[in-house]
């Protein structure tokens, strides 16, 4: 409220960008209190909960809002200037508070290493992994035929039990964990074994061949299938671009594209972003102008992963130009990546791997009927996907991985027991257990069926933050090795030490910069001005 209402520079200081940053990471710190607070309470509620599960819980929301309060005190006596340090103002009292609570019943490193020791002892609590308790399943989950069945129907232990067991026997064992995106090639035994099953689509509905799960079993779902290890592959058709054919497609498209979505007999790619318009996507100028019964599109697209190994793309053009650059947008579908005039490059990545393309079109030409909805309307389109790929991009599974190589190559390299080693170890634990708790309340509003609002932009950028500490700290523990792109032996584990860490970048890039993040939350959830 200060910072809406204090004017220098003849402009109220919360438009200053400075300190939005400041506020936004604030309010990020306080949402990850309120998560820890609540699982502790959680715990305390759970009847089965033992002494030392007990004390875990305390010492985390300890921890973390001890830090936090202080952190926001400190911050808030700062951000009001000459005032906030006087006795004439309330906040310094909240900073003695803050101060004082922090000392009283052990300080948060006092807690930090509580936690530390408990963790050594029980094996640790993370929240997610309490479903790993045995729950009987019915034997159709491990069907390998489609046998039409209410999937809603289960609890949603029973699900998770039964596709859990599905993945794990079913999943290729040489396709796990590998340190770059699989081909379509690499998958096409697994992607017919999930439409044969009828599971290619879990969020489709069924009248259209899909598990039709709700928001809730979806989030399972996809769960469950990264924890068994299945790699990212291209799931702009399934994911992306069949639910917007549903929702904005007319008949004919729906009964053109999606069967051969669901068989995996068509790979798309998405065309969004362009060289001069990443985060700020709606500035395109890639240009698409009617001549006849086609469209002709001239312009480039960059950053588009897969576009080598897709037969097919939906993208953004700019049809017209209106007052404002979000008008006169739409959306598009190329039938052909071999179209003429479309010229594929791949871009090569700091780990030597192509994953990214960029692609130029010169005088590309595209029947008419191929545009998604109404002319001009495509921005509209394209921001229903946004919510949910940036909730995607806030997953704790991927951080969870290098996690777990983390203490393997602790424990080899003989520093499992080092007093700085375990200091970082069980703040990057904390890390994670917060970012499970952010990642769940945003899960459980889908199950609830509410929409995702912009402070799903929190999960993105505390994902991607707790990624990169968690794969430095993986780097730093390897010592020589932690300089190697290639698996490479720690005890009796093979590890990925460097991938992991290149993971995180396109992570802090994709759906929108975390930068970028932070400005929606400054402006959309924090109404800064």
């Amino acid at each position: 409220n200060y910072l809406k209402t204090r004017v220098q520079f003849g402009k109220p200081i919360g438009s200053f960008q400075a300190l939005q940053v400041r506020c936004v990471e604030l309010h990020l710190q306080k949402e990850l209190a309120h998560g820890a607070l609540h699982d502790a309470i959680r715990t305390l509620d759970d009847a089965k909960a033992t002494a030392d599960q007990l004390s875990m819980a305390a010492s985390r929301a300890k921890s973390r809002c001890g830090d936090v309060a202080h952190q926001i005190g400190r911050e808030a006596v700062k951000l009001h200037g000459a005032i906030g340090f006087t006795d004439e103002y309330d906040v310094g009292l909240y900073l003695r508070r803050a101060m004082t609570l922090n000392a009283w019943l052990g300080n948060p490193s006092a807690h930090r290493r509580r936690f530390s020791e408990l963790l050594k002892t029980t094996g640790g609590l993370r929240h997610s992994d309490k479903d790993k308790e045995s729950v009987p399943f019915s034997a159709v989950f491990m069907s390998d035929k489609n046998e039409n069945v209410d999937w809603n129907s289960f609890s949603d232990k029973e699900f998770r039990a039964g596709i859990r067991a599905w993945f794990e026997q079913n999943f290729p064992e040489h396709l796990k964990g590998l340190p770059r995106r699989v081909t379509p090639e690499e998958m096409k035994p697994w992607f017919a074994k999930l439409a044969a099953k009828g599971w290619s689509a879990p969020a489709w509905p069924v009248k259209y061949g899909g598990m039709g799960l709700t928001p809730a079993k979806q989030i399972i779902y996809i769960e469950e299938r990264e924890r068994a290890g299945v790699p990212r592959t291209s799931e702009h058709g399934v994911a992306m671009l069949a639910p917007l054919l549903m929702q904005f497609g007319t008949e004919e498209q729906r009964q053109k594209y999606l069967p051969r979505i669901l068989t995996n007999e068509d790979v798309w790619c998405q065309g969004y972003s362009e060289p001069n318009a990443g985060s700020d996507l709606a500035s395109l100028q890639t240009e698409a102008v009617l001549d006849g019964d086609h469209y002709v599109i001239n312009g480039s697209k960059i950053w588009t992963s897969g576009a080598d190994l897709a037969n097919k793309m939906f993208l953004l053009v700019r049809t017209s130009r209106g007052p404002k650059k979000q008008d006169g947008i739409s959306f598009l579908l190329i039938d052909d990546m071999k179209t003429p005039g479309l010229t594929v490059r791949p871009l090569e990545m700091i780990n030597g791997i192509p994953e990214l393309c960029q692609e130029y079109f010169e005088n590309v030409r595209v029947p008419k009927e191929n545009i998604v909805g109404e002319v001009n309307k495509g921005w509209t389109i394209a921001k229903s996907l946004l919510g949910f790929e940036r909730l995607n991009s806030g997953s704790p599974r991927r951080p969870q991985g290098p996690f777990k190589s983390l203490e393997k190559v602790a424990r080899a390299t003989g520093v499992w027991d080092d007093v700085e080693f375990q200091s970082k170890y069980v703040r990057a634990y904390l890390d994670l257990e917060d970012l499970n708790s952010l990642y769940q309340r945003f899960c459980d509003a889908i199950g609830k069926g509410e929409q995702l609002g912009p402070d799903v932009s929190q999960t993105k950028i505390w994902a991607g933050e707790t990624m990169q500490r968690i794969t430095e700290l993986l780097m730093e523990t390897a010592g020589a090795a932690g300089a190697v792109n290639e698996s490479q032996a720690f005890g009796e584990s093979m590890v990925q030490v460097v991938s992991p860490f290149y993971l995180l970048f396109p992570m802090m890039i994709a759906s929108g910069s975390n930068d970028i993040q932070r400005n929606i939350i400054a402006k959309r959830v924090l109404n800064l001005p």
